[in-house]
């Protein structure tokens, strides 16, 4: 993509020097250059307007044209939900709620966003996973799932499968919190918390983070019947006396 800046030429310095009848005469990079002060104002404003066609008009809520989404195979609109300069914006599918970016070759579909910024480059139909966006949708209906404990939610619930990955652990999505996920590497069973940036090695379970809050509710609940039966204690002796 070409740059919008390319064509401006600020080099040189600014002449404000005036010509002998008092008339403005400046000009941009000395004398016989012949481009007046103004023609660089207007240039500015020219590459201002390039530059903003080139980082994109669309503002944050801006809703799209129904756009084929690479995670729930339908034709959805999507709202625009965070602008980047360098990278693509992100987008909120309005049928699965998934985040998406545009694919990199069509302009009619949209790929899949991941917390950890390794996007998709391509929709399912560019990089050929599907030939037709009919297949896409089959395809979503049968995702790979797993089921254990969420450390978001707390539920034993059905999490479905978002990334496979080879090295690192696989993400996916809790179908009851619509959190992202990812397997405890203790246990293996339940689901450890996926965080933008930064994923839980272990649930809550394997960390302590359960046990010691219930430690806690012990101890309230223990305090509380102790500071009851003072109290019934104190009424008795007093009815008695």
């Amino acid at each position: 993509m070409a740059d919008p800046l390319a064509a401006v030429d600020l080099s040189g310095p600014v002449d404000t020097s005036t010509s002998g009848d008092g008339g403005n005469d400046e000009t941009v990079g000395g004398k016989g250059r012949g481009r007046s002060f103004n023609e660089v104002v207007g240039n500015l404003a020219e590459a201002k307007a390039s530059l903003d066609s080139f980082v994109g008009s669309e503002k944050i809520g801006t809703t799209t044209d129904p756009l084929w989404c690479s995670w729930c195979g339908t034709q959805q609109s999507s709202v625009l939900i965070q602008q980047k300069y360098l990278a693509r914006n992100v987008y909120r599918c309005a049928g699965c709620a998934k985040l998406t970016v545009r694919c990199r070759i069509c302009s009619a579909a949209t790929s899949r966003h991941y917390d950890d910024g390794d996007d998709q480059s391509l929709c399912l139909r560019c990089e050929g996973t599907v030939t037709a966006w009919s297949e896409a949708a089959d395809l979503h209906d049968h995702v790979e799932k797993s089921s254990g404990p969420c450390s978001w939610c707390f539920a034993k619930a059905q999490h479905s499968l978002v990334q496979k990955n080879l090295v690192r652990r696989n993400v996916y999505q809790c179908d009851s919190c619509q959190r992202r996920t990812l397997p405890c590497r203790r246990c293996k069973h339940a689901f450890a918390r996926g965080v933008d940036g930064y994923d839980e090695q272990l649930c809550l379970v394997c960390d302590g983070t359960i046990t010691a809050c219930r430690a806690k509710e012990a101890a309230a609940a223990g305090s509380e019947a102790t500071h009851g039966a003072e109290g019934g204690d104190g009424s008795s002796s007093s009815s008695s006396s």
